[in-house]
């Protein structure tokens, strides 16, 4: 006979379950109605503050639960035609958005998360289609691979990598630091960028710890890689980060994700104070070298 505690956990699971399953069906009504959006956060350079790229988020703002993530989301669900739409939906409104920007004066990079798996010869022909048809160059593309993934990696993918490659996509490793197969990740794939994660950006206050991270960090940028750190949210990271060197910053210090629409007068607005901090390291500099 179950117990009442037994029976407590029998009915939370079944109603964690019903609630999970609701804002499943829910997501994926949201896109099909093309309630969907994308928001865009800035990447800029520690040394000059400029904007250097752009990260694509997929967002819902939902009567019910408030503004939602729906990636992880749809991502879970086992049909194959729905990732596939999905993704191509966002791959459409990238280059929307990259059209836009170009007519803005604005030229960047723009990154978004993908799985391993995602990588089709669909996808392939989408982005380059797009490519050609908008004269939009595939190094404007940054394919986010998250380390979470870790599939079998057989010749058709990398057959496919390569062929992005050749066209000027870049691919990053996202989020490293969240688990100790990361370096293992590193070697498989022919990566350009590395972002770590914002929990890495703790070791940096510890005497052992940080003297790792920082070890790790200048060997990259040696061996070729570009460095981003994410989840730079106060002027103290910043300004570790600008003690390292050329590295470039993502964060809510920066900037939130915001609609494309936006981007140009947060680029004037952030300009002025991306002057400050970077004449302020100029100034430290100076005071260094004296």
């Amino acid at each position: 006979m179950e117990s009442k505690f037994d029976l407590c956990d029998r009915h939370t699971s079944l109603l964690n379950h019903s609630h999970a399953f609701t804002i499943e069906r829910d997501v994926v009504a949201a896109f099909r109605q093309s309630r969907l959006h994308l928001a865009y956060q800035p990447i800029v350079s520690s040394t000059t503050g400029k904007y250097v790229a752009f990260e694509a988020f997929s967002r819902w703002k939902s009567p019910r639960y408030g503004l939602v993530s729906p990636t992880e989301i749809i991502m879970d669900i086992d049909d194959p035609c729905l990732t596939r739409d999905y993704i191509f939906s966002i791959v459409d409104e990238l280059f929307a958005a990259l059209c836009y920007l170009r007519g803005k004066n604005i030229v960047a990079p723009i990154h978004f998360n993908i799985r391993l798996d995602d990588i089709t010869d669909d996808l392939v022909e989408r982005l380059v289609t797009h490519s050609q048809s908008l004269e939009i160059s595939l190094n404007q593309i940054c394919l986010e691979i998250s380390e979470k993934t870790d599939p079998f990696i057989g010749s058709s993918l990398i057959a496919r990598i390569a062929n992005l490659r050749s066209y000027g996509v870049k691919f990053s490793l996202n989020n490293y630091g969240n688990d100790a197969a990361t370096d293992k990740r590193l070697d498989k794939l022919p990566f350009s960028k590395i972002k770590i994660h914002q929990s890495y950006l703790e070791d940096l206050n510890e005497i052992v710890n940080g003297e790792r991270v920082i070890s790790k960090i200048l060997r990259w940028e040696r061996e070729g890689y570009e460095v981003i750190f994410e989840g730079v949210e106060d002027f103290g990271v910043w300004e570790k980060i600008q003690a390292l060197g050329n590295f470039d910053c993502q964060g809510f210090m920066i900037a939130y994700p915001m609609n494309r629409t936006y981007i140009a007068s947060w680029n004037r607005r952030w300009s002025k104070l991306a002057a400050i901090l970077c004449r302020n390291k100029t100034f430290k500099s100076s005071l260094a070298v004296g």
